[in-house]
């Protein structure tokens, strides 16, 4: 599909979604949010679909082996790509990629190592224009987003519009997920037993989203069949994927970042050598920490 023909589609499906807005009024612009929404925000290619489907799992408690993906992802809109959703709660949760938005008042904020989000990003790219930037390019500035992935991170951590946030490492919700999401849950201010969380987890295990996405395809119009939304998600996979040189150049760049997150193997830029840029990180990882623990007792 051409990007003309990408445009006039969009276009077209916004226009049919005004005119259904004008007969029922649950249905809204995307911009269109309540205060007591949250939005789980994160760089591209960090989990959040992954989140969303765990999410939909919790909150609405569909069978997600048998829904199709898009029936399931319908439940937390994504706020990219879309002119209206439907509004299915007094409260909902949404996806999104950009940087702080002064109406985004309760955030999940979910981080992953940039060198695997910056390889899992290119092979997203590849499938979905059939080419990709070099790695080198993503590491200064990747297509279709604000910004690079330090500085994606950093406005978050900062919180300029003091959202209730909650940081969510993309590595520990793969490593101890039951535990993790019962952070989500009160967050959220949803009550789910360990065993309910667990068989949400295992439904939304990757090996079972692999197998569901080779049966059905992944339901978007533009993804080429062959292709692997569901690629890998290993932690570290940046490791035989990265070329040594591209990492040098990633760390550079995001060095204080990754170390701020506790990513190991960061090395450090000539930047953050500096007493007072050392001293300048220090406070703000502390101060980002301070908010993520008083927006989960808040939950």
């Amino acid at each position: 599909m051409s990007e003309r023909t990408s445009r006039a589609r969009h276009a077209l499906v916004a226009l049919a979604w005004s005119g259904i807005a004008r007969l029922d009024a649950r249905v809204r612009r995307v911009e269109d949010t309540e205060p007591q929404d949250v939005f789980l925000v994160s760089f591209p290619r960090s989990g959040n679909t992954w989140l969303r489907l765990l999410v939909a799992g919790l909150l609405y408690e569909p069978d997600l082996a048998s829904a199709g993906f898009r029936s399931l992802l319908r439940r937390v809109p994504d706020l990219h790509g879309h002119s209206h959703y439907l509004r299915r709660a007094p409260w909902m949760v949404f996806k999104s990629h950009h940087l702080p938005r002064p109406w985004q008042r309760r955030v999940i904020h979910l981080v992953r190592d940039g060198r695997d989000a910056i390889v899992s990003y290119a092979h997203y790219l590849r499938a979905l224009h059939r080419e990709a930037p070099a790695l080198e390019a993503l590491v200064e500035r990747p297509p279709g987003v604000a910004c690079g992935w330090a500085e994606h991170v950093e406005r978050w951590l900062e919180n300029p519009y003091g959202a209730e946030l909650m940081l969510l490492r993309y590595e520990d919700l793969r490593t101890r997920p039951v535990e993790e999401l019962a952070r989500v849950c009160s967050f959220l201010g949803v009550e789910r037993d360990a065993r309910t969380r667990a068989r949400v987890v295992e439904q939304a295990a990757f090996g079972r989203l692999r197998e569901k996405e080779e049966r059905e395809g992944w339901g978007h119009a533009r993804w080429p069949r062959e292709a692997r939304f569901f690629r890998r998600g290993r932690v570290g996979s940046h490791r035989d994927e990265m070329p040594a040189a591209v990492r040098s150049a990633f760390e550079a760049r995001a060095g204080a970042t990754l170390r701020r997150l506790g990513y190991a193997g960061a090395a450090r830029s000539r930047e953050s050598r500096t007493p007072a840029a050392a001293r300048s990180g220090r406070r703000s990882a502390t101060e980002a920490t301070k908010r993520s623990q008083v927006s989960s007792r808040a939950a």
